[in-house]
């Protein structure tokens, strides 16, 4: 018997390669009932043969068992049918189980058989995680759950990878460094997974600064802030902070208030400083409010609510969505449900601002 690839045959339909380098010969005719019978350890396993017409025997070679088998829509009695093919080595690699998949035929004339040469992937006998040394960096750590696969899978490990980086980042190990290792003797059927950690310095924040405020009380805004002196400070946490503070400001009616931020770590990586730089502009009011709508009801109903956007009063995000709530409360209540829409209305270059809630049924 002569063994032929597939890389060598000028009738392959589509696609020599797929994946790492999984190849397969043409193929097409219609299906019909396979026999299945035993074969010699050196063939492999046959998942099912035919006396005559098409493919003689389909054989998956490499596999520890016949599970491969039930993957295959390729049956032997059948013409060649490289798009089948394809999708059956597309759902072998699906399984994960498989480093590479290669199709081959072997034999000529009448008598051909499609050998699926399968490598397969170790099987997961352990992971470990070696190197934190602190007891923060073990606590982020175990709290890390990594949905250890059946067997090693190089995304999975990537995954793994990225995952317990961002939780040692996010309690401040800003330098954290982690690396697998996969451990497997010879051809063992078997492997160890090994998370080599460098968990680095725990940065901590030193000293918090928020300058160039003048409307704004800088002991209100720190009160909102997480960020804590001698607290560990992730990236994380800086840009919490930040957007809180943007929102806070733009609370206060300083709408085309700007934030610029500036860390500095020190060179042990043990220390940072953060500085939020503020610059204000002008406080905007409000000068109307209005209820606008198909749906709204009598003016007098809404007159509570409103109360609290008089004339003249800072604009404040937060109040307005409050008010926008209690609106469609209300409306729920009286047996019209609602959806309430606020409408901005701002002109370039003014500090009055224009507030219409826009009422639909809902």
């Amino acid at each position: 018997m002569s063994v032929n690839r597939c890389s060598r045959f000028f009738f392959v339909l589509v696609g020599a390669c797929l994946g790492a380098s999984a190849c397969f010969a043409a193929a097409s005719e219609p299906r019909s009932a396979p026999s299945v019978e035993e074969a010699p350890a050196e063939t492999g396993i046959v998942c099912s043969s035919a006396d005559a017409g098409g493919i003689r025997r389909v054989i998956v070679r490499g596999a520890a068992d016949r599970s491969p088998c039930a993957r295959l829509r390729t049956i032997a009695g059948r013409g060649e049918d490289a798009r089948l093919v394809e999708s059956d080595i597309e759902a072998l690699f699906a399984t994960a189980a498989y480093a590479d998949v290669v199709v081959v035929r072997e034999g000529e004339g009448g008598e051909v058989d499609l050998v699926f040469e399968l490598e397969e992937r170790p099987r997961i006998a352990s992971v470990a995680l070696d190197g934190a040394a602190s007891e923060a960096a073990k606590a982020a750590l175990a709290a890390v759950a990594l949905g250890t696969p059946e067997r090693v899978d190089p995304a999975w490990l990537r995954k793994s990878e990225r995952a317990l980086r961002e939780a040692l980042v996010d309690e401040g190990f800003s330098r954290a460094t982690v690396q697998a290792a996969v451990q497997r003797r010879d051809a063992a059927p078997e492997a160890s997974v090994r998370f080599v950690i460098d968990e680095g310095p725990q940065t901590r924040l030193t000293r918090l600064v928020i300058a160039g405020l003048r409307v704004a009380s800088e002991k209100d805004l720190r009160e909102k802030l997480h960020l804590r002196a001698g607290a560990p400070a992730p990236p994380s946490l800086v840009e919490r902070d930040a957007l809180v503070l943007s929102m806070e400001l733009y609370d206060l009616g300083l709408l085309e208030s700007k934030l610029e931020k500036q860390i500095v770590t020190s060179d042990d990586g043990t220390g940072m400083e953060v500085v939020f730089t503020v610059k204000e502009g002008p406080v905007h009011r409000l000068r109307k409010v209005e209820i606008g709508g198909d749906a709204r009801l009598e003016a007098k109903r809404y007159a509570a609510l409103l109360a609290r956007l008089k004339s003249g009063a800072p604009f404040s995000r937060s109040v307005i969505q409050e008010v926008k709530t209690k609106l469609e409360a209300l409306h729920g209540e009286a047996g019209q449900p609602a959806d309430v829409e606020p409408k901005v209305d701002v002109e370039p270059g003014r500090t009055g601002v224009d507030v219409t809630f826009e009422i639909t049924p809902r």
